[in-house]
């Protein structure tokens, strides 16, 4: 990341943005959750946005029967108009 900074903060900002979601399959992730999201991203060199944020006072969930209910805005969400998942708004459940 600091490579890429000292080149293009741009570069970095973007890099560092697609690959933070990453962690919360990582860190918080199954094996076999880890398995299916980590093959799944690079087979289909899918992009992850970085929308979520737990401690936001301007979304919520709620469950429903078949998943969730998201509702609510982001001020600032990077990589939204580009990314294929976003792991903030999968919900708990996912991990």
């Amino acid at each position: 990341m600091r490579e890429f900074a000292q080149t293009d903060g741009s570069l970095a900002h973007l890099y560092g943005y697609h690959h933070l979601p990453l962690n919360l399959v990582l860190f918080r992730g199954s094996s076999a959750q880890k398995d299916h999201w980590l093959r799944a991203s690079a087979a289909g060199n899918l992009m992850w946005g970085n929308s979520g944020n737990a401690m936001s006072k301007t979304s919520s969930g709620r469950r429903v029967d078949n998943g969730w209910i998201v509702n609510g805005t982001r001020p600032f969400s990077s990589g939204s108009h580009v990314a294929d998942l976003y792991p903030g708004v999968m919900g708990k459940s996912a991990w």
